[in-house]
Order: structure tokens, then sequence, then C-alpha cells
């Protein structure tokens, strides 16, 4: 039995494949907003999208990057994991491997102007800005 992976079921593997996909420095995001200390907690999607859009190199913003690029990592990796076992189908479907700045880069511009990060988890985020820019057909 093959089981696609949902927003809450196996969300965090969908996430993986967006940090399989690539993070990086990216285009400044408007949805990002001051990046602060507790957003390394990543409890909600505004916590990523906020460490992923930190810019300059003062010692948080540095910090506040690579927690991004960990995150995005972790979560690919868990998402080919999960998906290598033919139990899962992929929740993305990119033609290539994206670029960390390529994985970044959709799940800012995805994250504009909404108003209900500070209501979804990371994981949750990262899987639907993944399935935004590459749906599986």
């Amino acid at each position: 039995m093959t089981r696609t992976i949902h927003r809450r079921k196996g969300a965090a593997a969908a996430a993986l494949l967006i940090g399989a996909l690539g993070l990086g420095a990216g285009a400044a995001p408007a949805a990002a907003q001051t990046l602060e200390a507790s957003d390394g907690d990543l409890e909600t999607a505004r916590n990523l999208v906020d460490v992923c859009a930190a810019r300059g190199a003062e010692d948080l913003a540095v910090k506040a990057r690579v927690l991004c690029y960990g995150y995005l990592t972790g979560a690919m990796q868990f998402h080919k994991a999960l998906t290598a076992s033919g139990e899962f189908t992929r929740a993305a479907c990119p033609a290539d491997t994206p670029t960390r700045r390529q994985v970044a880069a959709v799940l800012l511009t995805w994250a504009e102007g909404r108003d209900d990060l500070d209501a979804m988890t990371p994981i949750d985020a990262l899987m639907r800005a993944a399935q935004a820019e590459w749906p599986c057909k």
C-alpha cells in the first residue's frame, strides 16, 4: 500500500524534500519580520520564514541562516528516507534537485502576504511551499 504524504501526516517528510531542494541566501521576502532570538525555537512557520530570511553578517543573522539550512536539510533527508521505502509517495516533484537557495526562495515567496504563518507549523509551511512550486502530476 502506497501512502501519499499529506499536510499533517508525514508533513516532516515533505519538508525534508524542500530542504533537500536547497536553501540559502535569496531574495528577502515581504513576509519576513524582524529577527528575534526566539525565532530559533521554530515553533511556527513565521519563525522558519524569519530565520530563512535573515540577512547580514551579524552573529544572530548568521546563526539564523545556519539553523534554516539545517532544518531544510533534515527535512529533505527525512523525506528522502520515507519515499525510498515505497510506503510514501513524494510530496513535491521538481524536475531537477533544487539548490538550497532555490528552496529558500520558494518558501519565502510562498510566505509573502500570508496571514496564517503564526498558526502553521514550520514543516507544514515548507511542504505547502514545495507542493505549490513543484506539484506532482
